[in-house]
């Protein structure tokens, strides 16, 4: 094997500018021939507000011999040397489009087969819980701390935990003792990250003493 100096594969990372990696690939392009395998670095998509495409590894991206395209074969993406750059977007849509016909039952035999490898590259738990829709909750505010703008909540199924004031602004007008309806979205760590549709409610009768609320550490 003849030893060569010739440049690193081209590696399309999230923090490099566009026209950048577009450059790059350009300042390489009487070399790309002499290797065949890349690396994508970018590994985490934004989907939707909160909801995140991860990849367990990066994609590997192989370039025609003959053609100035490349392949990413676990996808079955194909992209042209000057579109590089939009890669990220191609992705997204991709998985979109596979999801949506997966949910409704319309993957044809090719699509099911690269739509099992898709899931099993990416963090799909916790995709699934981030694309999950809210539910639907009653609780009780049993404490305030205005200081730090949190209020300590009962929920109908005797959990209790501290929430953020800034999650909804209806808290502000909310009292101790006043019980409410919402719809409540987690996280994958079973975080609320949102807070809709506060409405109050006739008041529970909610089983708690005044010595078991914590206080606010």
């Amino acid at each position: 094997m003849i030893a060569m100096d010739i440049p690193t594969p081209i590696v399309a990372d999230c923090f490099l500018e566009a026209d950048r990696i577009t450059e790059h690939i350009k300042a390489v392009s009487d070399y790309v021939d002499l290797f065949s395998n890349f690396s994508f670095n970018q590994k985490v998509f934004v989907l939707e507000k909160g909801v995140f495409l991860r990849l367990n590894e990066p994609l590997k991206i192989k370039k025609m011999p003959t053609r100035n395209l490349f392949i990413i074969d676990s996808w079955k993406i194909s992209i042209s040397c000057d579109s590089i750059p939009q890669l990220p977007n191609k992705i997204c849509r991709e998985f979109l489009k596979l999801y949506s016909k997966a949910k409704a039952n319309q993957l044809s035999e090719k699509e099911h087969e690269i739509w099992i490898k898709i899931v099993d590259s990416i963090d799909y738990q916790s995709l699934s819980i981030e694309y999950a829709l809210p539910d639907y909750s009653e609780g009780k505010i049993i404490r305030k701390d205005e200081l730090r703008k949190k209020h300590y909540i009962e929920w109908h199924d005797g959990k209790r935990e501290w929430i953020a004031s800034e999650l909804s602004t209806s808290f502000n007008y909310l009292e101790i003792g006043d019980s409410f309806s919402a719809y409540l979205k987690r996280n994958r760590f079973n975080d609320i990250v949102a807070i809709n549709n506060i409405n109050l409610i006739d008041e529970k009768s909610l089983d708690f003493s005044i010595e078991d609320i914590p206080v606010l550490a």
